[in-house]
């Protein structure tokens, strides 16, 4: 029998252990957890937090991280400390300046040269002269007064009228409607606006006074596309009068645009351009107003309204040759530009978007709104926009006036913006003496005899037939009224190579991600397995967290 004191000290010692222990789980409560104070329950849990921690810092890629823990002496610990801390400051810092790069949305412009068949643009042309002086007296009174009347005259109309500005005054009501859209017109000299100029004041009231008549009558007693073309080409094909669409203008009447849609250009140069032989029926012109002979002309896009009186250019008789070169101009939408794609514009409107158009439709709407009447001063078709039918009068001039400067200044807003893609041609113009007396004999007086109604108006005219320009040798005065009568243009592209002008981002998102990378990567060492280091830390702190709060 082995006696007590015979046995190991080890031996014994483990056997009171185990004693211990099995006293203690007899002393478990019913579920066996036993009766743990919470005081070392949280301090187990913050032990265990803490060594989870610290392995986590000693293990991390985050530079500077494991010296601070690391460190036995207290210095040390300070010394790292401060160090980590003043780089996280310069990091944050270099991340605030990144941001603001980033965020004010920089913007660079890009230009190259490109090759490639180009469609052709849209061509639009109007005679100077509105009204035929055959047909003028069809027309209202007051038109027939303002084509007529004298530049001297016109200066009575035109004289600043000496009138006190009455807010209360049926007249200067509409002062009360430019409140409803925020804008004071307190100050305002109503009165400073209106046209002193004798000729700006005749086409204001000619403007107003066409506007006021049916399409199918300004296209009776104007010139229309069947009297003017004698000739035309595309791309050395014969085109015709169905080639264009008639469009109104309140101040040159009738106006044409080539259905361009369809046509393109393979080869540069004027054979393969549009040519066209006018006649501008100078002997139907009305003086004083149409002081001269010629055409209004204007390039756009093609299926874009036709802005001939902002955009066109005067074309003079004779021969005239427009090189064409495009430039394609695409910019940035939000938040690196303010342009915008306007895709429903054809749908609702029936015309492309242009930042004219826009300008002018909302010109109409704001009118309407303020003044209660369709304005005469803009060149677009108010019907696109509105079937209102109630024109602004001569007492109506003055509200519509101050709704465009206004709208000018920016004190009425219109919602207008750059389209996204864009062409604009930039134009090469050169013209001679046209036609020579033998050529307009022999050539343009047959092309006039070709047919049968113009036939009549040369022997209207001239006093001779068409036989006798072709049999006889004339005097040169028999010709004297189609002198200065006719034009002849080329409108051609001088090459196929177009500009492409392009906005794009100086700073995109990737450049942005590429400097927080380098940002980090010099501060504090870090990297993008980095951010799973820190991850982890959050989510140990979390589950800590919601385990005190559940043991709570």
């Amino acid at each position: 029998m082995t006696k007590v004191e015979d046995l190991p000290k080890n031996h014994i010692a483990s056997t009171v252990e185990k004693e211990n222990t099995d006293i203690e789980i007899e002393n478990t409560g019913e579920n066996g957890a036993g009766d743990i104070p919470a005081e070392d329950s949280a301090t187990e849990g913050n032990t265990k937090l803490k060594e989870v921690l610290v392995e986590l810092a000693m293990g991390t890629t985050i530079h500077g991280v494991a010296n601070i823990v690391s460190a036995t002496k207290t210095y040390k610990k300070l010394l790292w400390l401060s160090l980590w801390i003043l780089a996280l400051v310069g990091y944050c810092f270099q991340l605030s300046q990144i941001h603001n790069t980033y965020t004010t949305a920089q913007k660079t412009t890009t230009m190259d040269l490109q090759f490639g068949v180009l469609n052709f643009p849209g061509v639009t042309f109007c005679n100077l002269n509105p009204v035929k002086k055959s047909l003028l007296r069809e027309t209202p009174l007051d038109l027939q007064l303002f084509l007529t009347i004298s530049e001297s005259v016109m200066k009575l109309y035109s004289e600043p009228i000496s009138v006190e500005i009455d807010r209360n005054h049926p007249g200067f009501q509409f002062l009360n409607n430019f409140e409803k859209h925020g804008f004071n017109t307190e100050g305002w000299d109503v009165l400073s606006y209106i046209p002193t100029d004798p000729l700006q004041t005749r086409d204001i009231f000619i403007k107003s006074e066409i506007s006021k008549m049916n399409r199918s009558t300004v296209e009776r007693i104007g010139h229309t596309i069947d009297d003017m073309l004698l000739h035309c080409s595309f791309n050395s094909m014969i085109c015709n009068s169905s080639f264009f669409t008639p469009i109104s203008s309140t101040r040159f009447g009738n106006c044409y645009t080539l259905k361009s849609d369809q046509l393109v250009t393979t080869v540069p140069g004027p054979p393969y351009g549009l040519t066209l032989v006018l006649d501008m029926e100078t002997y139907e012109y009305v003086s004083p107003s149409s002081s001269g002979n010629g055409i209004k002309l204007v390039i756009h896009e093609p299926d874009s309204y036709p802005f001939v009186e902002e955009q066109g250019v005067n074309v003079a008789p004779g021969r005239t040759s427009i090189g064409l070169n495009r430039i394609e101009i695409q910019r940035l939408k939000h938040p690196h530009g303010n342009c915008e794609d306007h895709k429903d514009y054809v749908n609702q409107y029936g015309i492309e978007y242009s930042k004219m158009a826009c300008e002018q439709l909302c010109q109409v709407t704001l009118t309407q709104d303020i003044c209660g009447c369709i304005p005469t001063i803009v060149s677009i078709d108010p019907s696109i926009v509105t079937s209102f039918s109630k024109f602004c009068g001569t007492m109506d001039i003055p509200c519509a006036i101050l709704v465009r400067q206004a709208q000018v200044k920016g004190d009425l807003y219109c919602p207008c913006t750059n389209p996204c893609l864009e062409n604009v041609y930039t134009k090469t113009i050169s013209s001679h003496s046209w036609p020579r007396q033998e050529y307009l004999i022999h050539e343009i007086i047959p092309l006039i005899c070709e047919d049968t109604e113009r036939a009549k108006k040369v022997v209207n005219i001239t006093g001779y037939t068409c036989e006798d320009f072709l049999l006889m040798d004339l005097p040169e005065d028999s010709i004297q009224a189609f002198r200065d009568n006719f034009v002849k243009l080329d409108v051609y592209f001088e090459d196929l190579n177009y500009e492409h002008i392009e906005e794009v981002p100086s700073y995109d998102i990737y450049q942005f991600l590429s400097d927080i990378g380098g940002a980090t990567g010099l501060f504090v060492g870090a990297s993008v397995l980095s951010l799973v280091e820190v991850v982890q830390i959050l989510v140990e702190i979390i589950k800590y967290a919601v385990c005190r709060h559940v043991k709570k």
